[in-house]
């Protein structure tokens, strides 16, 4: 069950923070930050219980088989850079003029 399907969702004139009223008793609960827990604490004195997955989804999505999408892999430097030897590097060095004295002692 989502939170929503059993209360209206408005704002406050006054303080425009967001609010829930109850469909069964019209009650008013805030919402402060979105959070919906004093909503839920409501509900469950009409007999209404949520579960965290249930709570997730829509009620418009409940017929929809959704599949968890596959996380990204994490690309690190080493895909982007050559791999190069050490004598292709020692190379690289002396045609920028870095004097051989400088390569030996880094």
């Amino acid at each position: 069950m989502y939170v929503w399907d059993h209360a209206v969702k408005r704002k406050n004139a006054k303080t425009t923070e967001l609010e829930g009223q109850c469909n069964r008793c019209n009650k008013v609960r805030k919402c402060s930050g979105l959070s919906t827990t004093t909503l839920k604490s409501h509900l469950k004195t009409h007999g209404i219980k949520f579960d965290r997955e249930q709570q997730q989804e829509p009620k418009s999505s409940k017929n929809v088989v959704s599949e968890k999408p596959t996380p990204k892999p994490t690309l690190l430097m080493d895909a982007f850079l050559k791999k190069m030897s050490l004598k292709e590097i020692v190379t690289n060095m002396a045609t920028d003029n870095i004097t051989i004295r400088a390569i030996t002692r880094n």
